[in-house]
């Protein structure tokens, strides 16, 4: 016979140890009433029998989901995408931690009592792994769904500030208040000088001592700081924040860290990357598994030029293999990125994902500098805490009750986020927001610009005249351009280079320019230069 998995016919009363561990120390921190006896004991919930014999598999997990369902009150299990997770506490905080088979396992024993039924009786047996394998592979829909864990209130997608610490399903966010942190009420229709103030507490205390080449740079800084509050509200991805100088020691990770530490009340775990792709990829999904509010690339010495991490910022959800098994993983990408470099050289497609923080102390030791308005500034920073996060809170709320304008400025895959941040910024009276932003073009775009370079020389020399790749050589090497592409070898492998490059680039626009194919014939091309109309000119 099959026994359902009804808590009142259950014959067996012993509360699930770990799940109700996690569920005090849950509600110590959210001020939940658990359910007590007269005592004050926690009242003893029976478990339900589940027959694991003679019955189909997917019978079994529907029970199994019933009795973790009946377990879960209040929630500390959920589903993160496609991923079953569980929710804990430590000295540190909260954190999210993926349910295997191990864990799974654990649990069903906790939450459920099963048994083998035959002609005589029942025997205890403890919980199938078939059962635990499948709820981790496919979670069930009707746990609640959880993005993440912040530990400030944050905007949530339609504009309502989550105040109240625990779990919130609209937002879907767990909020970990800390002991002593208190932002106070947030005015629901902020008046113009408040507005003010919250601008000038940052660009007069926080950010006053960092040497920022231009107002844009400090719109930028500004933003990284915002950005952790409004993200549920921005559609799509957001660029990374590339805090950059001409030298060290200009405070490039302090402010990287200092993002970090308004946002979550803790500095960043600063990482970097390689050139090695597999080893990006892998350092991506390590760093999104653990579901930090801020990522530091930290120090980055050899440029950026990566397919994964132009990829990640150009995707709300990143998928991969966790790592050593063959199940996939997808994560939600809600991090503020940020890395910092000095002058690095960008390819295109990074640097059009970037929003560029420049700083500039103009002097060759800056870290010999001894005089700042607040030193240490992360003690600072840390002290006062509750009073930035209120002022970020502030120009997000007067800009919502406002009009919602969106930014004048635009940035090609992030739509979303420059309307949504540009449109706070410009509302507080911030100036500069994507302003500048051909300077970091320019310097990323090596290779177009010495394209360029090349066509309005070879222009001047043929004009539209049908020419070879053994002609056009000779006008790279009279000029020293596209050193790169030609190489140093014989005349002969310079030429095939060159020509190779050409069918790359034909049809591409530089400028005014356009290279067209002319002919081919006998496997050797012919190539004319054409002026394209000024009103279809790229850059």
């Amino acid at each position: 016979m099959t026994v359902p998995p009804t808590i009142e016919n259950s014959k067996s009363a012993r509360p699930p140890t770990a799940c109700a561990a996690a569920q005090e120390r849950i509600a110590e921190l959210t001020g939940v009433s658990l359910p007590r006896e007269a005592n004050g004991e926690r009242k003893r919930t029976a478990r339900p029998e589940i027959q694991i014999n003679n019955r189909s598999l997917d019978e079994v997990v529907a029970d199994a989901w019933v009795a973790v369902a009946h377990a879960n009150k209040p929630p500390v299990l959920y589903r993160r995408s496609r991923e079953w997770v569980r929710l804990d506490v430590d000295a540190e905080g909260p954190w999210l931690e993926p349910m295997d088979e191990t864990a799974a396992l654990a649990l069903l024993a906790e939450v459920a009592s099963w048994v083998r039924v035959n002609d005589r009786d029942s025997v205890h047996v403890s919980p199938p792994r078939d059962v635990a394998r499948v709820m981790v592979r496919l979670p069930s829909k009707k746990l609640p769904p959880i993005e993440g864990i912040v530990t400030t209130p944050v905007f949530d997608a339609a504009g309502k500030l989550v105040l109240e610490p625990g779990y919130h399903p609209g937002a879907s966010l767990w909020h970990h208040v800390r002991a002593g942190f208190e932002v106070g009420a947030i005015p629901e229709k902020p008046s113009a000088d408040e507005v003010s103030a919250a601008v000038r507490l940052f660009t007069d205390d926080l950010l006053v001592d960092f040497p920022f080449d231009a107002a844009s740079d400090r719109a930028h800084a500004l933003a990284a700081f915002l950005l952790p509050f409004v993200r549920r509200m921005i559609r799509g991805a957001t660029p990374i924040h590339l805090v950059e100088a001409p030298t060290p020691g200009t405070g490039k990770s302090m402010l990287g860290d200092l993002v970090a530490i308004v946002a979550t009340g803790r500095g960043c775990e600063p990482t970097t990357i390689s050139r090695d792709e597999e080893e990006t990829r892998k350092k991506i999904t390590s760093l999104l598994v653990r579901g930090q509010a801020v990522l530091l690339l930290d120090n980055i010495r050899e440029g950026i030029d990566s397919a994964q991490l132009a990829a990640a910022l150009t995707t709300e959800q990143w998928s991969d293999r966790l790592l050593g098994q063959t199940r996939m993983l997808v994560l939600p990408n809600r991090a503020t990125w940020i890395a910092t470099a000095n002058n690095p050289q960008l390819s295109l497609e990074i640097a059009r994902r970037c929003v560029r923080i420049r700083l500039d102390p103009k002097t060759d030791r800056p870290w010999m500098r001894a005089t700042f308005k607040h030193s240490p500034i992360r003690d600072w920073v840390k002290q006062n805490r509750p009073r930035l996060v209120r002022a970020l809170l502030v120009l997000v709320r007067a800009w919502l009750v406002a009009d919602r304008t969106p930014g004048r400025r635009g940035l090609g895959s992030f739509e979303s986020w420059a309307a949504t941040v540009g449109g706070i910024l410009e509302h507080a009276g911030v100036r500069g927001f994507l302003e500048d932003t051909e300077k970091l073009y320019e310097a990323a775009d090596r290779e177009g610009s010495e394209w360029r370079s090349f066509l309005t020389t070879w222009h001047a020399r043929f004009g539209s005249e049908v020419v070879g790749a053994q002609e056009l050589l000779a006008v790279a090497l009279d000029r020293e351009l596209l050193t790169e592409v030609i190489g140093d070898k014989s005349m002969l492998s310079r030429a095939q280079r060159l020509g190779r490059a050409l069918h790359s680039i034909r049809d591409r626009k530089f400028g005014q320019f356009r290279v067209e194919l002319a002919s081919r014939a006998h496997n050797v091309s012919r190539w004319r230069v054409v002026v394209v109309p000024p009103a279809a000119a790229t850059s």
